[in-house]
């Protein structure tokens, strides 16, 4: 016969395993589902290596089109990263803006910033010039029967009155090119 009190745990223990165990749960979702909420400002800025950053009024942050993981580390204190490029944005005295960028390579440097904005209520077909690649690419995607995964865009270009967005994408076998249009207030144009 087998001793109970040896395999048995204890009402007590048990209870306190159960205890740590949802308590622990619990600081993981917190730390998981409940991250910080930025309230960067909104505005533009270029950066030494071609890097282009934007932000919109609340927290989203572009860097070369492409969304930003943002880290707060006080109200006036960000970063921002996306693929090698690191962000820091430190908002002074009346709303006074330091942006510097760091990269693998050249593109590190303070950062020149070209475009601060009040929160402005955009009009309906709009887009916000951070995410200009991203609809770039999926108005591409639909012209060429492509899956937006399978293009690539590039830079945001201010040309004239307009933006315009440049990409490729493989095509049998070859690298084939094309570029989006936007209007001055970011609507979709064309993509030839």
């Amino acid at each position: 016969m087998t001793n109970d009190s040896e395999t048995r745990i204890s009402p007590n223990k048990a209870g306190r395993r159960a205890i740590y165990a949802a308590a622990s749960l619990a600081l993981a979702a917190f730390w998981l589902a409940a991250p910080a909420e930025a309230k960067v400002p909104s505005f533009s800025a270029a950066c030494p290596g071609r890097v282009d950053v934007r932000a919109d009024n609340g927290g989203r942050v572009f860097i070369n089109g492409q969304p930003a993981r943002l880290k707060s580390f006080n109200d006036r204190s960000y970063e921002a990263r996306a693929g090698n490029v690191t962000v820091s944005v430190a908002v002074g005295p009346g709303g006074r803006l330091t942006v510097s960028s760091a990269a693998r390579g050249p593109g590190n440097g303070i950062c020149q910033v070209k475009d601060i904005r009040a929160d402005a209520p955009r009009r309906p077909g709009n887009t916000p010039p951070g995410q200009l690649a991203a609809v770039c690419r999926d108005q591409a995607a639909q012209r060429f029967r492509l899956r937006p995964s399978d293009i690539t865009t590039d830079n945001i270009v201010r040309r004239g009155a307009g933006y315009s967005v440049e990409g490729k994408f493989r095509d049998r076998g070859r690298t084939a090119f094309f570029r989006c249009s936007f209007d001055g207030n970011g609507r979709f144009v064309s993509v030839r």
